[in-house]
């Protein structure tokens, strides 16, 4: 029944803590993709950076070069990715990977969402004619989401830098910043543009809501997935529980993404 049909290729480019962990395991429960050593290659990231230079401003630089050189000498490990890395040995890994049966492959890696739009067309015009490539992005609540994301970095990052800002100066520091005010409209915005196939999920609708569930699955071409009530990688750390002060300052702050997720 699915000979002679492109393989789909599942890209979730959901950022950091997003809850998209719980999405690929179900995805491999159900027998849709297999289990790779690792749910994040960040495969299309690292190409676009070695190629381009640093073209994001949402991580820190001294950061990010710690994690690239990890990235390169782990996924060199694992997958055997040699340099340079291109759009041809990207391919080739992905039909490596393919579910026999049901014939498709993912790339959970979260940095997809940060890809400038420009390479973001070159990734469309190298795959498009080869997968038919669906996109899914998950849009958890922005001030939480955030939030986690600065718990992880201060706390989870230990032992990448000498020194680590708590995580409420790095909430503080990024919620003045537009490119994490703007994140989800610029999300949003890049990719309907690029892409044809497109779905925008609320992380905290769909895990509770089983019309999310056969949403998604007609969006994928799939029978019904499999739900569950609760979702993993959740961030919990002591008593890191922001005050309704700065719920109400991040609130206003981060208004253009929370906006996007209230359509949702």
């Amino acid at each position: 029944i699915y000979k002679n049909m492109k393989p789909k290729l599942f890209l979730c480019p959901g950022m950091a803590k997003s809850g998209t962990t719980t999405l690929w395991k179900i995805l491999c429960n159900d027998n849709l993709i297999n289990d790779m050593n690792y749910k994040e290659t960040h495969y299309l990231k690292i190409l676009c950076d070695l190629r381009d230079g640093n073209t994001d401003d949402i991580y820190p630089q001294d950061t990010k070069n710690l994690w690239k050189n990890y990235l390169l000498s782990r996924n060199k490990q694992a997958y055997g990715f040699d340099l340079p890395y291109n759009f041809a040995d990207y391919k080739c890994f992905l039909n490596r990977n393919l579910k026999d049966e049901f014939q498709s492959v993912a790339d959970f890696s979260q940095t997809i969402s940060i890809l400038p739009e420009y390479f973001l067309e070159e990734v469309r015009d190298n795959l498009c004619d080869d997968f038919d490539v669906k996109i899914i992005v998950l849009f958890r609540e922005p001030i939480k989401r955030l939030w986690s994301h600065c718990v992880n970095l201060s706390y989870d990052i230990k032992g990448w830098h000498d020194i680590i800002k708590p995580p409420l100066e790095l909430f503080y520091e990024y919620i003045d910043l537009p490119q994490f005010q703007n994140l989800y409209v610029d999300v949003k915005n890049k990719f309907e543009k690029i892409f044809d196939n497109v779905l925008f999920l609320s992380t905290e609708k769909f895990y509770t809501n089983q019309e999310e569930y056969y949403r998604l699955s007609e969006f994928l071409g799939i029978s019904t997935l499999t739900s569950t009530n609760s979702y993993e990688n959740k961030t919990f750390y002591d008593d890191n529980v922001l005050s309704s002060k700065v719920i109400e300052i991040a609130t206003e702050k981060l208004l253009p993404s929370i906006e996007i997720y209230r359509q949702l």
